[in-house]
């Protein structure tokens, strides 16, 4: 029997403009995968914390220090506007418009390449600065340490990082969160706020003259921002476990059947997932002093009908600081579904010292027919985040993503959700590649943006259905078209 299959093109926004559209044009690299949406949650049962050696809540900006050879010079800036993130870039998801640290209200620092002169990529104006504490911070007697921090951001090719010097800043080691091509963290936009820690013992332990600073480098791109706020230097806890990087399937490209690089199914198709079912890893990072043992990966799937089926990984061993160890936990068995609907799939991680990690919830919905991985829950566009304009004075674009094929199916059409920003009258295509977007194969007639497709999903048919064949990647694309003005 045959399978028609629509694809949802999925990951991406589309901006699609014309001559109408006035606002400068940016390019986004494409989105990974959210942690907030409305299906995931997270239900905390760590242990608590030690009280801090060290912090500062950003309050005062005298208590940093500030440095760049930013052309022109552009800073760090001090800031208790929350919602200043909205001003630094159009169309922000609401998720990243205010910014939500613990202690945002008296005061953060941001720097928004946004604001860079010529709002150009590469035309001679980079943004590199730093801000670093004055005071250094006396750490004698703590040899396990630990640095915390709440941020938030929005990556466009630019470096961030922090790096931590033990000797008054005569040596540093960085820890880098993003640079011009990719990013540590799931997404192109940042949770809100997004707590990142770093185990800083072999740095910073039983020294007396610590510092921190925070880097940012645009690269001469025309990037977005970062916010920081309630940075804090405590001991590291005796016993700690962290579950990240969760991924339930769509191993994005070539087939690779391990290794966390899965790019989560919001749509499955039956018959795809019956070919190959949904693949269960994490992440587990030893965030404690001592060593974990008997570290496992638990997963429950819960099905239409509300039924429950749990999965778990090999235990294995993980070392503690100063030097802590993660690893990569798959479950030992796939799950295959057996109805359409949505399923559940909660994640956690236990050790013999451990008694749970937080539980991450995430959810993908198998069909009949339509294959997405969109993560766009509620049909709305809020789910999505960045795009790419389609339609611009230097030249069209054309905008894929992949689709991994394990059964032999048809594609009758192409989904593409429409920025609210867009301009009606824009002229479009949709068009089907096989592999890495080097062999075209096949495209839709010209299809018009109206103005009811604003902020609505777009589905766009095919001249006729295409067959497509298992074992092939196919990258499932929107056109765009060069406008004169």
């Amino acid at each position: 029997m045959k399978r028609i299959l629509p694809l949802f093109i999925a990951v991406f926004t589309f901006s699609i403009v014309t001559a109408q559209q006035k606002a400068p044009l940016k390019e986004h690299k494409m989105e990974m995968k959210s942690k907030s949406s409305s299906v995931v949650s997270s239900n905390s049962s760590s242990s608590a914390q030690p009280a801090p050696l060290w912090s500062d809540d950003c309050s005062d900006p005298a208590t940093w220090t500030y440095t760049n050879t930013s052309l022109p010079p552009l800073d760090w800036n001090w800031t208790n506007n929350t919602d200043i993130q909205s001003q630094c870039v159009t169309n922000l998801p609401a998720s990243l418009q205010t910014f939500n640290s613990t202690t945002a209200s008296n005061g953060f620092m941001i720097i928004n390449s946004d604001a860079a002169p010529g709002n150009v990529d590469q035309n001679g104006t980079p943004i590199v600065c730093e801000f670093t504490n004055v005071q250094p911070i006396d750490l004698t007697g703590y040899s396990n340490v630990q640095l915390t921090f709440q941020h938030s951001f929005r990556w466009w090719n630019d470096t961030r990082g922090v790096r931590v010097s033990g000797d008054n800043g005569a040596t540093w080691t960085d820890f880098e969160i993003s640079n011009a091509t990719t990013y540590n963290t799931p997404n192109q936009d940042s949770d809100n706020p997004h707590i990142s820690t770093y185990n800083i013992s072999s740095i910073a332990g039983n020294q007396s003259q610590v510092l921190v600073q925070f880097y940012y480098d645009d690269n001469d791109y025309w990037g977005w921002y970062w916010s920081v706020d309630d940075v804090v230097i405590e001991e590291v806890p005796d016993n700690g476990l962290e579950c990240t990087d969760e991924t339930f399937g769509g191993w994005w490209v070539g087939y690779q059947t391990l290794g966390d690089i899965g790019i989560d199914y919001t749509l499955y198709p039956m018959a795809q997932a019956t070919a190959n079912p949904y693949r269960m890893e994490a992440v587990i990072s030893n965030t404690g002093v001592n060593t974990q043992n008997n570290v496992t990966l638990h997963v429950d799937v819960e099905e239409p009908n509300g039924s429950v089926s749990s999965y778990t990984s090999n235990s294995t061993n993980l070392v503690g600081a100063p030097n802590p160890q993660n690893d990569t936990a798959a479950t030992s068995a796939n799950f295959t579904p057996s109805n359409m609907g949505v399923y559940n799939f909660s994640f956690w991680a236990t050790s013999d010292s451990f008694p749970t990690t937080d539980t991450m919830t995430m959810s993908s919905i198998v069909t009949d027919t339509v294959y997405g991985v969109d993560y766009d829950w509620n049909n709305d566009g809020s789910g999505l985040g960045g795009g790419y304009y389609l339609g611009r004075t230097c030249g069209g674009q054309v905008l894929a993503n992949v689709f991994d094929i394990y059964e032999n199916t048809q594609l009758t059409s192409i989904s593409f959700h429409v920025s609210s920003s867009s301009v009606p009258g824009a002229k479009v295509y949709v068009q089907l590649y096989e592999q890495n977007g080097q062999i075209y194969l096949d495209e839709s007639d010209e299809y018009t943006i109206t103005a009811q497709d604003l902020g609505s999903w777009v589905t766009v048919p095919m001249l006729s259905p295409y067959a497509l064949m298992a074992g092939t990647s196919y990258m499932a694309a929107v056109k765009g078209v060069q406008h004169p003005t």
